[in-house]
């Protein structure tokens, strides 16, 4: 199961094996294998091939309105520069240069009559520089953002903005790890062998309290399943199990509040019977 879902999400972004595999740092025969099943990556693969393609997802309509908002395009804007320049000659022409960086993202020169309409900065950012910023329903938003270096002048102005990059990788990140553990955990879910549910419960240990996943979350975390796998003896205190910092789980799924205060009761309990003896 989790080896389709792989190849699902690679085809997707129209990668070749050789390519996500280099993203990944393994060989391509090596991905084979997993995509068809014939073995189970460990947790550290496993996360790197799913980060590899978080990062170039592009945006959707399953995320349009998470990445694209008028506050972030409102931020992106500020970091414009908007250069108009006329020019009095034979005719009469502006010139309308907009960088990022050092970037040219717009260009339009123009004949203008007298009295005819001319553009100021605001207008162009209230206008044409938005519509070019929030417009991804093109035929370039189905490739992955690989091809953002060479061909960047035919992406969406969006795709200039670092938080939205960024606020890509978060979703994606969440979306795939969502996808593979629910598809794996939900009461139609198909059976799977006992190391591919292994691997499933070490993903369901990244999630929040919220039930998402979360990359900033995930890297200070240890779990202690796969401590267990790699031949380590874990040493844990129940008496932690309540603490802040600590995520317990009872098959893939975090313990509620409640769940965690009938815990505390029944260590109370224990603690009692040993002092009577």
């Amino acid at each position: 199961m989790i080896g389709s879902k792989l190849k699902e999400y690679r085809q997707m972004l129209d990668l070749t094996g050789a390519t996500l595999a280099n993203l990944a740092g393994i060989n391509q025969p090596y991905l084979s294998k997993i995509e068809n099943e014939k073995t189970i990556p460990p947790f550290d693969t496993f996360m790197n091939l799913v980060n590899a393609m978080a990062h170039i997802l592009p945006i959707n309509r399953d995320n349009e309105y998470y990445v694209l908002t008028d506050d972030g395009y409102d931020e992106f804007s500020k970091l414009l520069k908007i250069d108009i320049k006329f020019i009095h000659d034979e005719k009469n022409e502006y010139i309308i240069h907009v960088f990022f960086e050092n970037n040219e993202i717009f260009y339009r020169r123009e004949e203008y009559e007298e009295d005819g309409y001319i553009p100021d900065k605001n207008d162009l950012l209230a206008d044409e520089i938005s519509e070019k910023y929030f417009d991804w329903r093109s035929e370039i938003s189905k490739y992955n953002l690989l091809e953002l270096e060479s061909r960047k002048s035919e992406f969406p102005l969006a795709y200039y903005d670092e938080n939205v990059i960024q606020e890509l990788y978060v979703f994606w990140y969440n979306w795939i790890l969502g996808d593979i553990f629910y598809s794996a955990t939900s009461d139609d879910a198909p059976m799977i062998l006992d190391s591919e549910m292994d691997l499933v419960l070490q993903v369901g240990a990244l999630r929040n309290q919220e039930g998402e996943f979360s990359p900033g979350e995930s890297d200070d975390s240890t779990n202690i399943t796969k401590d267990l796998l790699n031949g380590k003896t874990v040493i844990f205190d129940l008496k932690s199990v309540t603490d802040k910092n600590i995520r317990a789980l009872l098959d893939g799924q975090l313990l509620s509040n409640d769940e965690l205060e009938a815990i505390k009761f029944t260590l109370n309990g224990i603690r009692y019977n040993r002092q009577q003896k």
